[in-house]
């Protein structure tokens, strides 16, 4: 990779608990995403929304974890046989909306997560 070519933020793998106390996997990177788009493209398109044009609405938010779990859920099953509907996924979600919008921001901007659990090197003394 050249020096002046960033790495894509978007390659993130989570585990994520759902209110029922199960375990789903949550996954974003391109060859998952491009398979996604050709097999759902209408919830390929809402998380495209999202990341090309911001957030504006808690369900965006809601749309990418889904996405994030049918990639997930292809990548260890091979397919999309037996995944979740977007509506029993949605009951499936923690009630929390912080819990739904930090698993957002860990799996579309890693790094931004990263980089503000750092310590401060702010210089502020007490």
């Amino acid at each position: 990779m050249s020096k002046n070519m960033k790495a894509a933020a978007i390659n993130s793998h989570r585990k994520f608990e759902l209110s029922d106390g199960t375990t789903v996997a949550l996954t974003l990177n391109n060859a998952l995403l491009y398979q996604i788009r050709t097999e759902r493209r209408d919830c390929y398109d809402k998380f495209n929304d999202f990341i090309f044009r911001g957030g504006k609405d808690y369900f965006q938010m809601v749309d990418v974890l889904y996405v994030a779990y049918l990639c997930g859920y292809l990548d260890e099953n091979g397919g999309l046989d037996g995944a979740m509907s977007d509506v029993d996924f949605m009951l499936a979600l923690p009630a929390d909306p912080n819990t739904i919008a930090l698993e957002t921001q860990w799996l579309t901007a890693p790094k931004k997560m990263r980089d503000s659990e750092a310590p401060s090197e702010s210089g502020q003394s007490s």
